[in-house]
């Protein structure tokens, strides 16, 4: 956590003496080239952080190896295997992969920042707290096209549709999902944010999240035929999400408070003056396709990754909201020093007033950048995107952020509330607890895809050689954090093996039990996938279910009698 939380403080510290609303251009560059630089090395000197970190290594490796000749054969979005293809000419490090990726990701960003905000320390606190870093750590695809929107901020605040959409195509051939931006922004280049048209969005907006809701509950979610439909679309196989814990599990409500706090902000001083400026009416627009988005996670958390195509532009959206209430305190001084014609220009005006706005923006400010790091520290402690702990692939560095950061004390909250395992196995492989994976395998592939890729995740060995998958469908592994490893498919005879005071019996190859040291146990079955934690005694501590017949990740509690 110490990386971020320094990252957020240096953003503020240098960011208030140079990069304020009045800052020259030299101030402007040194202090993004300060932030985006820091940014850039912990993004490139990171290791196995973000939940799709192994899984973007495993796509370099598919194209690197891929002939030009069948290119065409993978089913992977085009401009990003072109690129992917094109930095594996010239080596085949996957840290050199990421270092590409990055520059794509935060250059665009630093660079609109620079050329468009009314405030670039603000913006730059924007892009830490509310999670846009975070993302580009894990979601690279849709990093790389949501830097591509923000290039095309200049034509939107012009109004030059073609350009826009020719960037937002662009960025949709980097990740399919960018193609929401173009409904959006069509909505909100046509169609005025008057009190009308809001109630109307907002009836239809909440009208189709009941409607999906009774729907789900009716067995008809309707996210499949989405899914369906993008299958046949894109040629990727997108009903693999289909009963998945992605279509079917929603976030808590309080998920809600970030995106509607800021719609608030938005909405209020769209009505009391910000709408004079010219990026208004669009910047509204965005902020309340975001909040509806957002409000589609309590539905499905799957949702919340189209929120990222009109949710980055609050980059500019906020510090704009907050020079406006600077500028009105301005005015004011102005105003009063001059004395011209006050009482005309500014009813009801006196110097107590003047000294009440200028007091009131400032206290919104630090109010907004407050509110933004307690979001962020709630990010950090839920682990947004898989990256907490903080892994760096220099020893040295990663020595002394092991005394800082101790992620192990919320383990066990962790197993129970954090449904990714990929994040999970991440944090036990580096911990101290012993730890044995049980798991059963379908008749068919042997481990399915998600347990499979969060075992490489965890660099735990679950990938078995095929000659063992096909012999027989159980298999477990056991670390006891003492240099002992042991791994091994079941037989018909099934397998023991101790476990400190543990022991783990497995029988007939179809089903088996977990006991540990106390006697208590959990019982495998040939239909099932499952691991099972043993504490440094040897001790079950936890354990979490998977069905094979759900593609991805089905978390719920196994009973341990």
């Amino acid at each position: 956590m110490v990386v971020y939380i320094a990252l957020f403080a240096l953003a503020v510290i240098l960011g208030v003496p140079l990069a304020g609303r009045k800052a020259t251009k030299a101030k402007k560059i040194i202090y993004l080239s300060v932030m985006f630089v820091l940014m850039y090395l912990v993004t490139v000197f990171r290791y196995g952080m973000g939940n799709d970190y192994f899984s973007y290594i495993r796509l370099f490796n598919e194209i690197s190896s891929t002939p030009w000749s069948e290119m065409h054969t993978l089913v992977y979005e085009p401009l990003y295997t072109l690129l992917t293809k094109l930095i594996s000419m010239f080596t085949l490090n996957p840290e050199a992969m990421y270092a590409v990726y990055a520059a794509l990701i935060l250059v665009p960003v630093a660079y609109t920042i620079y050329r468009y905000s009314d405030n670039v320390w603000i913006s730059v606190t924007v892009y830490l707290c509310l999670t846009f870093f975070y993302a580009s750590l894990n979601f690279i695809r849709q990093s790389i096209a949501a830097s591509i929107l923000l290039l095309a901020f200049g034509f939107i605040k012009r109004r030059k549709i073609i350009p826009v959409l020719i960037l937002a195509v662009a960025a949709a051939l980097f990740h399919y999902t960018a193609l929401v931006f173009i409904p959006f922004y069509l909505l909100s280049y046509f169609l005025k944010p008057t009190k009308k048209t809001l109630i109307v969005y907002g009836s239809v907006s909440v009208g189709t999240l009941i409607i999906c809701l009774v729907m789900k509950a009716a067995g008809a979610n309707p996210l499949n035929l989405l899914a369906n439909l993008a299958t046949a679309v894109t040629g990727r196989d997108y009903t693999l999400y289909i009963n998945s814990t992605w279509f079917e599990d929603g976030f808590g409500v309080q998920y809600l408070i970030m995106p509607l706090a800021v719609l608030a902000l938005v909405m209020i001083s769209y009505f009391l003056g910000w709408k004079e400026k010219e990026e208004s009416d669009i910047l509204l627009w965005f902020t309340i396709f975001n909040a509806s988005i957002w409000s589609f996670i309590t539905y499905a958390f799957v949702v919340e990754r189209f929120s990222m195509f009109v949710f980055i532009f609050s980059l500019f959206t906020i510090p704009s909201v907050l020079n406006y209430y600077s500028e009105k305190a301005e005015k004011a001084a102005e105003a009063e020093k001059n004395r011209k014609e006050i009482s005309k220009k500014i009813p009801g005006y006196s110097s107590k007033k003047s000294e009440e706005k200028s007091d009131n923006a400032f206290l919104l400010i630090v109010a907004s950048v407050i509110g933004m790091f307690v979001y962020n520290c709630w990010g950090l402690y839920e682990n947004f995107h898989g990256i907490f702990p903080y892994t760096c692939n220099i020893p040295a560095i990663q020595d002394a952020l092991d005394s800082n950061d101790h992620p192990e004390e919320n383990y066990y909250e962790s197993m129970y509330v954090n449904a990714d395992l990929y994040t999970y196995l991440i944090q036990l492989k580096n911990s101290d607890f012993s730890y044995a994976i049980v798991s059963t395998a379908d008749c068919y592939g042997g481990l399915i895809p998600g347990i499979r890729r969060a075992a490489d995740y965890a660099g735990t060995g679950l990938n078995r050689d095929p000659v063992s998958e096909s012999a027989a469908p159980f298999y477990i592994e056991f670390n006891n954090r003492n240099g002992e490893f042991y791994t091994g498919a079941g037989s018909e005879d099934g397998i023991t093996y101790t476990a400190k005071n543990g022991t783990i019996i497995t029988n007939d190859g179809i089903k088996g039990t977990v006991t540990d040291a106390d006697g208590k146990t959990a019982e495998v079955s040939g239909d099932m996938l499952m691991f099972v934690l043993f504490d440094e005694n040897g001790l079950i501590f936890d354990a979490t279910e998977y069905g094979i017949d759900r593609v991805m990740r089905d978390a719920a509690k196994v009973e341990i009698n």
